[in-house]
């Protein structure tokens, strides 16, 4: 009895012609006319009896004698099972594999369209848009590929499928490799296609994640142009092209195109792979802002909507305060409506008070500054929150501003999450794919307003957190799609720089919040209370003592003044007086707000003051100030 090695290269490769299989039944799939053929196999175009679908089935070709060494059929399922690990809707779908007598075959997705290459062999060089839109696509299937441990060796135009309605998806992953073929030493194998081959690779060395994007800048500058970028009569020149020859300028062929496209793909087809994109995802983001270029440059063929951004200069509504309702006390005793120190500033007071207005105008001009990208705004925690908020109703009208706080334990994943969360988009199960989707939204609003602005409150130098923020800097930095507001304590862009994190550079601005001086102090004071007032209410008046007491209590810092001045209004208002005194200012809590407590549980005022010891303290403050000491001998109830 004849019996056939588990490993024997299939009979039907070398004794039947696969290209006549029209009508033959392999499992469910009923093969129904050839479309395609490879070194490896045939691609037929079949339907699933079973699911009632059309499916591409790949038959294996590939005989023992132009195998190298390598069993055909072990290397054809390979393929299966290294894109079975991707799942990315821009990668071709494995349905399953299988060994039906002499034949092996693949059975995948199929799709509607045409290759990329049959694209240009028809129409010639894409439409920048078009071609850029590939790109993205085919970026994306590389890195969900590079991220399950694939390296897919052969991308080139004829493996890029682009279906009908503009989706692009990578297939053909004969020659790829897994984990363990960089682990055993297969990776030195020189495959793919000249034209698109890394230079490493034809000096021998082995395939990395940066092999492929080389062959997927290759394939760009071919959609773009109409030729790959180094053509030749035989592979002998095409190798020292590849080697040797200068990175060609892809705006010799199309002018039009923006500088950014040149840059995109020079960098992606430097010599050596430290120069070119770190990885796959980063080049997706650079060419987003490419194809941003393109549409605004009207190098595309395609119409773009204009974009409908605020002129800078254009004056934005004031929003509608926000600010908290004022607590029963301070609105019974005093007539507020607002809580005139609520949430570490009063809207109002802080919109109207210096120094912090000045310093919001510097923010918002930073902001609509296009060629920024990062600002840091470091001081007080209270006055930072407040600026943010502010930042944030200002600029409402005109662009996306989110306000997220990065807490310092939050790990690069939660951090991420949060940024995600603020933005409306669902949790990702990764933080690439929160990148992504955060980019993409970015890039939505960038079309249809200004350039989108994230604000991070509350940023520390800890490891935990500085690892996702060099990541959001690394989406911002390279996708041109958002600018990064960083609001942290004195000293944040040294810590940050000290901890290791790689900063742009270019243009950035960093804001101190400075501490209140006493003029400061007291303009903040009174256009807060001011403001929180309901209309018609008669006014409230601070003594001199009372403001000198609080800005030496607070050292100038706003959580401080907010704390110590709304405690001195509660104590004023269960005394019904509209006159704020030294006693309030002295004995007001600066770590307690006291405006939920009974007005029989407040300090009650003695019957005679101040003590000599708070003249004492009252009468150096007043020489700081430049004022006369204190009258001896006069003393009142306080």
């Amino acid at each position: 009895m004849n019996r056939t090695s588990p490993t024997a290269e299939p009979r039907g490769p070398e004794q039947e012609d696969l290209t006549r299989l029209a009508g033959v039944k392999l499992g469910n799939y009923r093969l129904e006319r050839l479309i395609g053929r490879g070194r490896m196999g045939v691609v037929y175009l079949a339907k699933d009896e079973a699911l009632l679908r059309p499916t591409a089935i790949k038959i294996l070709s590939w005989r023992v004698a132009d195998a190298q060494g390598h069993d055909p059929v072990q290397w054809f399922l390979t393929e299966a099972r290294l894109v079975a690990r991707i799942n990315h809707p821009r990668v071709v779908q494995i349905y399953g594999a299988a060994r039906q007598g002499d034949h092996c075959y693949i059975a995948m997705e199929y799709v509607v369209g045409s290759s990329a290459e049959a694209v240009i062999a028809e129409r010639g060089r894409l439409a920048p848009d078009e071609a850029t839109d590939i790109l993205l696509q085919a970026a994306a299937a590389l890195d969900a590929a590079h991220r399950s441990g694939v390296i897919h060796r052969d991308v080139k135009p004829a493996n890029l499928l682009v279906g009908d309605r503009g989706v692009t998806k990578l297939g053909d992953f004969g020659m790829a490799l897994g984990s363990a073929e960089l682990r055993t030493g297969t990776a030195h194998l020189r495959v793919g296609t000249p034209y698109y081959t890394a230079p490493e690779i034809w000096s021998g060395a082995a395939a990395t994640p940066a092999s492929d994007i080389y062959s997927l800048a290759a394939t760009y500058f071919h959609l773009l142009t109409g030729r790959p970028p180094y053509p030749g009569p035989d592979v002998a020149t095409v190798e020292q092209g590849h080697l040797r020859g200068r990175v060609p300028d892809v705006r010799a062929l199309v002018p039009t195109l923006p500088a950014s496209c040149a840059a995109l793909v020079a960098r992606a087809l430097a010599k050596t792979p430290r120069e070119r994109h770190a990885s796959a995802q980063i080049l997706l983001w650079e060419g987003r802002r490419v194809l941003q270029d393109i549409v605004a440059a009207g190098a595309s063929s395609r119409s773009a909507a204009p974009k409908a951004a605020r002129p800078a200069s254009s004056p934005v509504p004031p929003p509608a305060s926000s600010a908290p309702p004022a607590p029963r006390l301070l609105a019974e005793g005093l007539g507020f409506i607002h809580r005139p120190f609520g949430g570490g500033a009063s809207d109002a007071g802080l919109r109207a008070g210096e120094p912090f207005a000045a310093l919001r105008r510097q923010l918002v001009e930073a902001v609509r500054d296009e060629g920024r990208l990062l600002v840091a705004l470091t001081g007080d925690a209270e006055a930072r929150t407040a600026l943010c908020q502010e930042l944030s109703r200002e600029l409402a009208g005109e662009r996306l501003t989110l306000v997220v706080a990065a807490p310092p334990s939050a790990g690069s994943r939660a951090l991420l999450q949060g940024i995600c969360r603020a933005a409306g988009l669902a949790d990702e199960a990764s933080e690439e794919a929160c990148l992504d989707a955060l980019v993409e939204r970015f890039v939505d609003e960038q079309r249809r307003l200004a350039t989108p602005l994230l604000v991070l409150d509350g940023v520390t130098a800890e490891p935990a957190s500085a690892a996702g923020l060099a990541r959001v800097l690394e989406a911002a930095r390279w996708s041109g799609s958002f600018k990064v507001l960083l609001a942290g304590a004195p000293g944040l862009v040294d810590a940050l720089a000290r901890g290791g994190l790689e900063l742009p550079t270019e243009r950035n601005l960093e804001l101190a919040v400075p501490p209140l001086d006493r003029e400061g102090i007291a303009a903040y004071v009174r256009a807060a209370i001011e403001a929180a007032l309901a209309p018609g209410a008669p006014p409230i008046v601070v003594s001199p003592d009372a403001m000198l007491l609080l800005a030496l209590r607070s050292d100038g810092v706003l959580g401080r003044v907010d704390c110590i001045a709304e405690n001195m209004l509660v104590l004023a208002a269960a005394e019904r007086r509209r006159v704020l005194r030294s006693w309030h200012a002295w004995v007001a809590s600066d770590a307690e707000r006291w405006s939920d407590r009974a007005a029989a549980a407040l300090p009650r005022p003695p019957d005679v003051w101040p003590p000599p010891e708070v003249i004492e303290v009252i009468d150096a403050c007043r020489r700081g100030a430049g004022l006369p000491p204190w009258p001896r001998g006069r003393t009142s109830r306080a």
